[in-house]
């Protein structure tokens, strides 16, 4: 590893441009192999040069001529009879393009190296990122001000009208939430002129946190919704209101968006709502409802302002040097890729077994003594193979011909049969039960 640093946005819309040459495109004219002539990534297949193209050009821009219509074999002699060409078309379909091209252009970085995104959160690595406002801050170094804030290259104006948007960039809405974690109440109160928009759900998440101490300033708020102002004084809890706000952005925003065929990724939403990614998860799972059942993550998962100075995102580059008949990209694979899959296949494992223990607790609370009945097919197996594994695709229940028996050797079978014994059993109890109970008003009844 060569170093760990900051989310740079310059760098990163510079990496999204870049490009790699087919040494062999497919295609049957020398447009489509043009068109083909591009990959995102390098391989050994590939260019070990990067370009890019110049700003608002295209592949269908650029001008192409062929060896064998030039009569020439090399390609220097190919652009000096044709210094006006993008590219040549070699003989084997292949392109090279012209150094003096404005139109494509050399794309510099350092050779040898890799450079990956690390998720803070979930601990993946990807080439591409979501960045949000704290991924910016370098060495805890920002610009902050009563009307802007920057990071960086980034640089947001703010006024006192604003609206959240889940489908918002993530850097913009979580520049909203770090601007409103630096303002005082009085700053807040210029800045909106003691009006807040019921959809600004940083300036409302900021009032939430000064209340407590800034009660007399807070109460002279009012809350504009639609053309409608709502004062201070005629709310419940201010707390409540902001949830009940946060709750309809999210499904009304949502359903919005969904009607016109988008889809939006969770961490852009969490990061326009100041959540957790759980949160949002969580609250889409339940119907758009608080999380009274969650009381934990109903709190933790709504964020603190100030969470938005924290970095979610890292940039990571490894440096493999000059390794033989090996790209970068192979490099980082054969020595790191294992790593880290493994560790995602431990953090998989872990998740499902945080959410087995759950589903678990589930069946507990609504069984009670009873729960007992209701196996773990996965705790039924022996050994070192769990039961899912020694499953077939002839099941293991009761056929048309044939009841879901079986000898000890089928555990799935055996599993399935104790199961449905069970079952029924857990049935007749609860018969009984009922039975029971409703026993004595029936024969009252009867002798009446």
């Amino acid at each position: 590893m060569e170093r760990i640093e900051a989310v740079d946005l310059d760098r990163m819309a510079l990496d999204a441009r870049k490009f790699y040459i087919n040494l062999k495109p497919t295609g049957d004219t020398a447009l489509e192999k043009l068109s083909n002539a591009f990959s995102k990534e390098r391989s050994k297949k590939t260019s070990q040069q990067a370009y890019m193209l110049a700003d608002e050009v295209t592949a269908a821009d650029l001008e192409v001529v062929r060896m064998d219509q030039l009569g020439v074999g090399k390609v220097k002699d190919a652009f000096k009879l044709a210094p006006e060409a993008d590219a040549v078309q070699l003989l084997d379909g292949s392109f090279r393009f012209n150094p003096a091209s404005k139109k494509v252009l050399a794309y510099r970085e350092t050779p040898h190296t890799v450079r990956m995104f690390v998720d803070l959160e979930t601990g993946t690595l990807t080439p591409q990122t979501v960045p949000v406002f704290g991924d910016l801050i370098k060495n805890g170094k920002f610009i902050d001000a009563i009307d802007y804030i920057s990071a960086g290259s980034f640089k947001q104006r703010v006024s006192g009208a604003f609206v959240s948007k889940i489908d918002a960039p993530p850097v913009e809405g979580s520049a909203r939430f770090a601007w409103a974690s630096r303002r005082s109440i009085s700053e807040l109160y210029k800045v909106t002129r003691g009006i807040v928009n019921a959809k600004d759900l940083p300036a409302l998440q900021r009032l939430v946190e000064l209340e407590s101490s800034h009660f007399d300033t807070v109460k002279k708020f009012k809350f504009m919704e639609g053309s409608k102002e709502v004062p201070y004084e005629d709310l419940v809890s201010l707390r409540a209101y902001v949830e009940e706000a946060r709750l309809d952005i999210l499904q009304g925003q949502l359903e919005k968006l969904g009607k016109a065929g988008k889809a939006v990724e969770t961490r852009i939403i969490a990061a326009n709502l100041g959540t957790t990614r759980e949160w949002v998860e969580e609250t889409i799972s339940n119907g758009f409802n608080p999380l009274v059942h969650n009381q934990a993550l109903r709190e933790s998962g709504v964020l603190p302002t100030e969470a938005a100075l924290t970095p979610r995102n890292v940039a990571v580059q490894w440096n493999f040097g000059v390794v033989s008949k090996m790209v970068p990209e192979d490099a980082y694979r054969m020595n790191m890729g294992p790593s880290h899959l493994a560790t995602m296949e431990l953090s998989t494992h872990y998740q499902l077994a945080v959410r087995r223990s759950v589903q678990d607790n589930a069946v507990n609370s609504v069984l009670g003594e009873d729960a007992d009945l209701i196996i773990d097919l996965e705790k039924f197996s022996s050994g070192k193979d769990p039961l899912s594994r020694t499953a077939t695709e002839q099941g293991a229940g009761a056929t048309t011909f044939g009841a879901a028996n079986a000898d000890y050797g089928n555990k799935a079978a055996l599993g399935a049969q104790e199961l449905g014994k069970n079952v029924s059993l857990l049935k007749q109890r609860r018969r009984d039960a009922v039975v029971e109970t409703l026993s004595p008003h029936v024969n009252a009844i009867l002798l009446s």
